[in-house]
């Protein structure tokens, strides 16, 4: 049982649903078969991760493929008995011509829904600015996400390479329309410096992790009980790659 309240949307993608989705689509399988593009077998850095992240890209610019994958990442968190899920995304990077950054939100929105009705399980979506991109995207991002308070999105998050991208300006806008919508404030940060699958984390990590939580709708008992045991419950994860 637990908390997981940092995960990637794209590292719940089963691999059986990438096949399924690319069929539909037409995309050739990866070279090695979808489990092996998903899946990660050993430990290693973030650049491995989001390797593994990126690979289900291709499959997942569509509402049914959006839907779908949302609600059985909400079932497969209740299956690990999980007693909150929080999920975190950057929608632009799903949005295609005719299926817009709103539109991502919603059908994510909707398959999680559907996925906590069915379960019971509460969850939450984090909505992720990205560095690299413009300023008006990630105005974009953060005005569907104010929109979409209350009906699915608890927080907003910046990710992406500080090295590359330094500065804070272009968010402090993004993050006052978020704030004034309610949603709940985070961000990456030196997420470079440790291997994402290591026994140890900074403790600057495990702040931001709890931090998390003021995003989401966890019940109050949840999290009194959790928070007392934060060094063996809290699990902080980037997803089932």
């Amino acid at each position: 049982m637990g908390l997981n309240l940092h995960t990637h949307l794209e590292g719940w993608v089963r691999p059986e649903t990438a096949a399924d989705l690319a069929a539909s689509m037409g995309v050739p399988p990866p070279d090695g078969g979808w489990e092996h593009a998903l899946r990660m077998t050993e430990p290693a850095d973030l650049t491995v991760f989001l390797a593994h992240v990126a690979a289900a890209y291709p499959v997942l610019g569509s509402a049914e493929a959006m839907r779908r994958v949302a609600r059985e990442a909400v079932e497969d968190a209740a299956a690990d008995r999980c007693d909150y899920l929080e999920l975190r995304f950057g929608p632009s990077t799903h949005a295609r011509p005719g299926f817009g950054i709103p539109d991502v939100i919603a059908a994510t929105c909707a398959g999680l829904e559907e996925g906590s009705r069915a379960t019971g399980l509460p969850v939450g979506l984090v909505v992720c600015l990205l560095r690299h991109l413009d300023d008006a995207t990630n105005l974009a991002i953060a005005r569907a996400a104010a929109d979409a308070a209350g009906d699915g999105v608890v927080g907003l998050d910046v990710a992406g390479d500080e090295l590359l991208y330094p500065s804070l300006e272009p968010y402090r806008e993004p993050y006052r329309i978020a704030a004034g919508a309610g949603l709940g404030l985070t961000a990456h940060a030196a997420v470079r410096e440790k291997s994402i699958t290591g026994n140890s984390m900074p403790m600057r990590f495990v702040s931001v992790f709890i931090f998390i939580i003021a995003c989401g709708q966890a019940p109050l008992e949840i999290l009194q009980i959790k928070l007392s045991l934060a060094d063996r419950e809290i699990i902080a994860s980037q997803g089932r790659v």
